[in-house]
């Protein structure tokens, strides 16, 4: 492999982001057999159900202020920074408080409507997970700006183990917790920690000194929502779109079928934790490039190409040696092995498109992110109706699969609109279709050697077909 490679500061700076995560897949992957014995499908679909709870209460309480504060933050310079954190925070928890009186009033219906069942301890966990979320979201935001990529690494993989420790103990101290509420507490502890920690190696953006011109000061509170706003009406939807099949298969089916569909994204965590890891450092860095150069597209181009080919490989890769991951999982959670090839389009497009949507980002045309989640969204409900009463969370996985992929295409289309840079469009879409393909035979028949054959043949035609972007890739492009 060429030298420069490895020199490569783009590249240096995704291995620096990414460490953590493959730290903390390797403590997942030794973690998920012992988990998935404690748990049983039924309480590790409450568990699930109740983070995607949690993930729309942050969204729904942030407005949009975290999206506004990794836009303004390289615009407003380091003199204003702090004030820029300050304003994102008094936006957040004001809204968080508001639908914290409410979701407390209606206690009794929001669990029913959410969970299906009258538990109080799961709406107290709910909120105290609401706000921790939302200082770890702000506190690890500083970091990536910071683009302090060992540092935030290691907060990773520090949030990771704490998570299993205190799962364990909390399990093993037989305290009479209803299980599903374990790993919930473990997780809101382990957040809390590392949130602590992260705040105090950045603490002089935590630094509290309400000015006089606090509100006047730029960006003002009124920008930051104008800003936020649209994109949290976007990432609402996004949400929809990505988590009403965990609602269809708990409404049209039970938690055990949630359960399994839960534990199928566990084997996607590889491509999750590029995914993570290449959009941890990509927004800071295209920002920071467009800042620089607002004709360097050729950056942008060469980076859109690398990452279509080597997720869509990556893809290929996962499926072929599928079988291998389903040894991490318990006699009851083997059926997941034929739920999850289709799941793997999620990490793969929505990475892909973080390339290409930089246009309607960089002009502030969030308009148009609530457009595309809009039109996914109803897409993906239609299919989830249509497909779940047959195939269950098998129909569920592929209306959600295909979903990202028209998500991919439009966030391609509308971002080149506003900052045209060329792809390599025969490439993307022959690996697309490949990949679908494959994916589907993958979901409905037991793989054999005949199968895993066809998988590696396929990846070899289209490793053949991209051997120029795997020559520039190894010579450091």
């Amino acid at each position: 492999m060429n030298k420069n490679l490895l020199k490569n500061p783009v590249l240096s700076k995704f291995f620096a982001f990414s460490a953590g995560n493959w730290i903390s897949l390797i403590v997942s992957l030794l973690s998920t057999p012992i988990i998935t014995r404690i748990l049983s499908p039924e309480e590790f679909g409450v568990f699930s159900l109740f983070t995607v709870v949690l993930n729309l209460l942050l969204i729904v309480s942030m407005l949009g202020t975290d999206q506004s504060y990794v836009r303004f933050f390289y615009e407003v310079g380091e003199q204003f920074q702090k004030i820029l954190l300050q304003k994102c925070l008094v936006v957040a928890f004001g809204m968080f408080f508001l639908l914290s009186i409410l979701i407390v009033a209606f206690n009794d219906y929001v669990g029913v409507l959410l969970f299906s069942r009258k538990d109080f301890s799961l709406i107290v966990l709910l909120i105290i997970g609401g706000f921790v979320s939302i200082i770890n979201r702000f506190a690890l935001l500083v970091v990536r700006m910071e683009q302090r990529g060992g540092l935030y690494s290691t907060l990773q993989v520090i949030s990771k183990v704490l998570d299993f420790a205190f799962l364990m103990l909390i399990y093993l101290s037989g305290l009479g917790i209803l299980k599903y509420n374990i790993p919930i507490i473990s997780m809101i502890i382990s957040y809390l920690i590392v949130s602590v920690m992260a705040v105090y190696h950045t603490k002089k953006h935590w630094t509290i000194s309400f000015k006089d011109n606090f509100l006047k000061e730029n960006p003002k509170l009124k920008e930051l929502i104008y800003y936020g706003f649209p994109l949290s009406i976007a990432l609402i939807l996004t949400w929809l779109f990505q988590y009403i099949d965990r609602f269809f298969i708990e409404k049209l089916g039970n938690y055990k079928e949630l359960g399994l569909y839960a534990a199928a994204f566990k084997l996607v965590s590889i491509l999750n934790i590029i995914q993570a890891s290449f959009t941890t450092f990509w927004v800071p860095l295209s920002n920071k490039k467009f800042q620089e150069s607002k004709d360097n597209k050729q950056f942008f181009s060469d980076m859109f190409n690398l990452i279509s080919f080597l997720m869509i490989s990556l893809g290929f890769a996962l499926i072929i040696f599928k079988d291998f991951l389903s040894l991490f999982f318990g006699r009851d959670f083997s059926g997941a092995i034929y739920i999850f090839p289709m799941l793997v389009f999620i990490p793969i497009m929505y990475t892909i498109s973080e390339v290409s949507v930089v246009g309607i980002n960089f002009y502030k045309k969030s308009k148009w992110q609530i457009i595309i989640s809009l039109i996914v969204c109803i897409a993906n409900i239609f299919g989830n109706i249509l497909l779940i009463p047959y195939f269950g969370a098998k129909g569920a996985a592929i209306s959600t699969g295909l979903s990202y992929i028209l998500f991919m295409l439009l966030r391609t289309k509308i971002g080149r609109r506003y900052f045209n840079f060329n792809i390599n469009k025969i490439s993307l879409l022959t690996g697309v279709i490949m990949l679908v393909i494959y994916l589907q035979i993958n979901t409905f028949i037991e793989t054999n050697s005949y199968i895993r054959f066809l998988g590696i043949t396929m990846l070899g035609l289209y490793l053949v077909f991209n051997r120029e972007i795997i020559k520039r890739f190894l010579n450091g492009y």
